[in-house]
């Protein structure tokens, strides 16, 4: 892993407190090439028309190509990404350890697309100030108390 990728995912990772920390640490990472190519998946265009191959984005374990073993929830960053889109992503492991449970209100326009962008992106907002709007209550709470175990 390049050392721009190493710093900024440890940044991320560092936001995250010890028990939502906890939560998304045992991931994967795929970095710096296109995930297709790498034989990791399968999966060529995103639903807005976007490719995995150059997109940051979570291949979860049904996703993922080859043998069970190696079939493991990884965050991919075919480019350096920012410290932002890290927590962005890491935003959706938490949200595949929570069995994808809890609906947040939506934060920003991007957040509105589906009830996954709408987790990740409150996950963001409310471990980086200003990013988009302050979570709702019931996922301040949440991730409170999960912060808190």
């Amino acid at each position: 892993m390049r050392q721009d990728y190493a710093e900024t995912i440890a940044a991320a990772l560092e936001l995250y407190p010890p028990g939502l920390r906890e939560l998304v640490a045992d991931v994967d990472f795929l970095t710096g090439t296109d995930p297709l190519f790498a034989g990791l998946h399968d999966y060529a265009d995103t639903d807005d028309g976007r490719s995995y191959r150059s997109t940051a984005h979570v291949a979860y374990p049904w996703h993922v190509l080859g043998p069970r073993a190696r079939r493991r929830t990884t965050v991919v960053l075919p480019t350096p990404s920012s410290l932002r889109t890290v927590v962005h992503e890491l935003g959706h492991v938490l949200d595949w350890q929570l069995a994808f449970s809890h609906a947040a209100a939506p934060v920003s326009w991007y957040a509105g697309t589906n009830r996954c962008e709408a987790m990740a992106e409150a996950v963001t907002s409310w471990l980086i100030p200003g990013y988009a709007r302050r979570p709702d209550e019931a996922t301040i709470a949440l991730l409170e108390d999960l912060a808190r175990r």
